[in-house]
């Protein structure tokens, strides 16, 4: 009855329904109270609720995947077959029987097929990144920070903290996914100059990332939980499937904050690392 009261139980499971309790006290007079309880059914509402959630869970795997078979599809044949070309223009190119003139063509177009390797490279990165899979959510941060560093005009810095473990293939997709989204908002809109990226390990794992831009306006966050937005709809999606809980709101003084909350292990103090570190092994 407390409990209600208090508005802690927004969902009453009965037998195959669900409903939402509204309880209220009443003076009765004489100094006695009573206690009214009006339980509304919405049980069609959650079932929709249901199958939202599990349509939105079948649109994100079915996503990754494709990602991913596209990422492999691209490295195992075009990436391969420029690579071979690269390697058989440069040697055609070194090679004393052909004319100068031919030698400088094969150069350059050894050149522009390397500079297309490279561009799609790039593309299979952000596509799904080998580091996520390879060496967990940590190494593919430094990287898409550090991608974020080399923009010019921004500053971008990671600060990872607490015991690091690896976490559920799902939840570091979900960490990387956001951390992506974020820091493209930040990049493309944000006009900022720096941008932190945190990672914290513990009893819940906290990703959050700040920049000093010029924020993100009041109806932007409004619309995104009515549909209006898809980045910011694509990042709560993806949290909520992991169980987790997303937060978007206004940095102080200025900016805009990102943070997941997801569940995981035992916190320590945190570490800074220098973000040269990142390739340096």
């Amino acid at each position: 009855m407390t409990a209600i009261l208090d508005g802690a139980v927004p969902r009453l499971p009965v037998g195959g329904r669900v409903f939402v309790p509204k309880a209220r006290t009443l003076e009765i007079g004489a100094g006695e109270r009573m206690v009214q309880i009006v339980l509304v059914e919405v049980t069609e509402e959650e079932r929709r609720l249901s199958e939202q959630r599990a349509y939105a869970a079948h649109l994100l795997t079915a996503q990754e995947d494709e990602r991913r078979r596209l990422a492999q599809d691209l490295h195992d044949d075009p990436v391969q077959t420029l690579t071979y070309l690269v390697r058989m223009l440069g040697q055609l190119s070194e090679d004393p029987l052909l004319p100068p003139a031919l030698a400088a063509l094969a150069r350059r177009d050894g050149e522009l097929a390397t500079e297309v390797v490279d561009d799609l490279r790039t593309v299979i990165h952000g596509l799904r990144p080998p580091e996520l899979d390879d060496f967990g959510v940590v190494a593919a941060l430094w990287q898409l920070v550090e991608e974020c560093d080399a923009r010019p005009g921004i500053s971008a810095r990671l600060r990872v903290s607490g015991d690091q473990v690896r976490l559920s293939a799902q939840s570091e997709l979900t960490v990387y996914r956001v951390a992506q989204e974020a820091l493209s908002n930040v990049v493309h809109h944000a006009q900022a100059t720096n941008v932190q990226v945190d990672l914290q390990f513990g009893q819940q794992v906290l990703l959050t990332v700040t920049d000093d831009g010029r924020g993100i306006p009041a109806d932007s966050i409004t619309s995104a939980s009515l549909g209006g937005h898809l980045g910011l709809i694509g990042m709560r999606e993806r949290v909520n499937l992991v169980g987790g809980s997303l937060e978007i709101r206004a940095n102080t003084p200025h900016g805009t904050l990102v943070r997941v909350t997801l569940p995981g292990s035992l916190p320590e103090p945190p570490t800074f690392l220098p973000l040269s570190a990142v390739g340096s092994g």
